[in-house]
């Protein structure tokens, strides 16, 4: 008896397991009959052109370039930040105390952070004298806010 003589026999015991059986099982065995009748690996794959070291290298040189992007993305927002702060340090003051209303220590840390940058946006003496005022009013209408108080000093404010 030929193999083609026998495939309708074989087919039928297998149609049998499937359905008597774990119809999953048989599916495994019957892939794994096929690709051991195959001699064909189960990926195909090609041959390795580079070292592991190497795979590493450019995965790092690659990483480098994307926080190289993120750092200049990240300057060129402070840039425009601080341009519209030294535009109208009034509006980033008003800013600062809306966020500190919301009484969210997030928020306290946004506000110190805003008048931060008010500081540095206006620069020098001026920047500094303007930011600690702005924070001595929120600290004097707000008294009893210590995380809003800890969020200025972090900045390097003074509230006082």
């Amino acid at each position: 008896m030929t193999i083609h003589e026998r495939l309708p026999d074989t087919l039928r015991a297998l149609m049998r397991r499937v359905l008597q059986d774990d119809a999953a099982a048989v599916r495994a065995e019957s892939r794994a009959a096929m690709r051991k009748q195959s001699g064909q690996p189960t990926w195909p794959v090609n041959a390795g052109s580079r070292t592991l070291e190497e795979l590493r290298e450019l995965a790092n040189t690659k990483a480098d370039q994307r926080k190289k992007r993120e750092l200049a993305s990240e300057k060129r927002k402070l840039e425009k930040r601080l341009a519209k702060i030294r535009k109208d340090p009034a509006a980033a003051i008003a800013d600062a105390e809306k966020l500190i209303q919301t009484r969210s220590t997030q928020n306290y840390t946004k506000a110190a952070k805003m008048l931060a940058e008010l500081r540095e946006a206006v620069g020098g003496d001026e920047g500094s004298r303007i930011a600690d005022q702005a924070a001595k009013k929120i600290a004097k209408k707000y008294p009893t806010l210590s995380y809003a108080k800890r969020a200025f000093k972090e900045e390097g404010l003074n509230y006082r």
